[in-house]
């Protein structure tokens, strides 16, 4: 699970609700900024099964990757 240290209004049952997701791999689970460009949360498995991106257009290239590697995405 990558989390940035700057989410302050994340709770227990958002992190719970990622973790349920991550059933049956390969798995890319996503959470987008609010203008849906950069990633405010990601979780993959197996671990290291995309390259992991960062700054801008981070959502959409996380989604892409997870879709070339054959993963379930959840966003």
């Amino acid at each position: 699970l990558i989390l940035p240290a700057d989410l302050p209004l994340i709770t227990r049952e958002d992190i719970e609700s990622m973790l349920d997701r991550m059933h049956s791999p390969p798995v890319v689970v996503v959470a987008p900024d609010r203008h849906h460009r950069g990633t405010n949360a990601l979780m993959v498995s197996p671990a290291g099964l995309i390259e992991y991106q960062y700054g801008d257009n981070s959502f959409e290239n996380h989604c892409k990757l997870a879709r070339e590697a054959g993963a379930r995405l959840e966003i």
